[in-house]
């Protein structure tokens, strides 16, 4: 498994120790066992030491963490007896967790996705709080009817693939004066592009099909909290192969957007959240890191290309970043968008 690259400032150290108290709320662990989680996972991908593993554990100790050494009755297996990172009072468990998931990046790796949701569901479990009273704050790790796996596995196919899918989809309902009304169930035929974590939710974005002489693409971007099913459209070979043709030719003729992104040192400017996107560092930045210069800019220049139709997302991105831009390449009704976002955005700061 290859490694993921750890975030600009990220101790590895704490990382590890945090990945081995997960594992340890989990179940008790051999020191065996311990090195097979850290060689399997991506953000490790490596074998570790028996006294690095130990030095982990003493670091647990040293923090509050009450661990059982191998012995016969516990199957020569580190159990966690006790930890101080519980808190008893349950809303400032909910406020706790809730801060530190809005904390995350936006990313749309999927390896990162997963992790992410195995740990928050570690964390949750741990804590004692209910799934389901986390349905609206926190609803990425709530109980979802697809499995993250089967959704990631439809998404991952559309790198190479224009697979089509049929998913029933829960509208929001809007009727604040009938909170028990039943949500309204839609089912739409889509073509999977990728996903956002975002904050405490996890969105697919996806082109739904729309079935005319020729079919149209109209851009969504679901929340998985809200997906009742999906599963692949059962097409004849011969139409399938057409839907795929044309969902390959209207993505191909899609815009490019092309930017400088300037971001102060030590924020990892890894995306803004779109499939297909490519993100790179400028050689000037790199030089200027190699330097022994006190008086380095603090900035970061990084060069982003996206191809999409999903511009209100774009120019909301854009807008939320922890730095500026400058545009490259754009098509000339971005630019009057973006002057159009940018004026009332003013407006409503005067």
């Amino acid at each position: 498994m290859n490694s993921l690259s750890l975030p600009t400032g990220v101790n590895s150290s704490a990382i590890y120790v945090f990945l081995l108290l997960q594992w340890l709320i989990t179940a008790p662990h051999s020191i065996e066992e311990l090195q097979q989680c850290y060689e399997a996972h991506p953000w490790c991908a490596k074998r570790i030491s028996d006294d690095s593993i130990r030095l982990y554990l003493n670091t647990l100790r040293a923090l509050g963490c009450l661990i059982e050494r191998p012995s016969s009755k516990n199957n020569y297996r580190y159990q966690l007896l006790a930890q101080s990172f519980t808190l008893t009072d349950p809303k400032r468990k909910m406020n706790l967790l809730v801060k530190l998931f809005s904390g995350l990046d936006p990313s749309t790796n999927r390896a990162v996705i997963l992790q992410r949701y195995i740990a928050m569901k570690a964390l949750v479990n741990y804590s004692g709080i209910e799934l389901e009273q986390l349905s609206e704050t926190i609803p990425f790790v709530a109980l979802h009817p697809v499995p993250l796996n089967t959704l990631i596995a439809y998404t991952q196919k559309a790198e190479s693939l224009f697979t089509s899918y049929q998913v029933s989809y829960k509208l929001p309902s809007f009727d604040k004066t009938n909170p028990k009304k039943a949500d309204a169930i839609q089912t739409w035929t889509v073509i999977p592009l990728g996903l956002l974590q975002e904050k405490g939710r996890l969105y697919c974005l996806v082109w739904e099909v729309v079935a005319n002489q020729t079919p149209q693409w109209v851009q969504r971007m679901l929340r998985y909290d809200r997906i009742i099913s999906i599963e692949p459209l059962v097409l004849p070979n011969n139409i399938q192969h057409y839907f795929e043709e044309l969902t390959a030719s209207y993505f191909n003729a899609l815009p490019y957007y092309k930017f400088s992104i300037f971001c102060p040192v030590g924020i990892n400017f890894s995306g803004l959240g779109f499939p297909h996107e490519q993100v790179s560092i400028s050689t000037k930045s790199f030089e200027e890191l190699s330097t022994q210069n006190t008086f380095l800019q603090p900035e970061m220049e990084y060069f982003y290309t996206v191809q999409t139709d999903f511009t209100f997302l774009l120019l909301q991105r854009l807008f939320a970043l922890q730095g500026h831009f400058t545009i490259i390449e754009a098509p000339e009704k971005f630019h009057t968008e973006l002057q159009t976002w940018s004026t009332n955005t003013l407006a409503n700061y005067q």
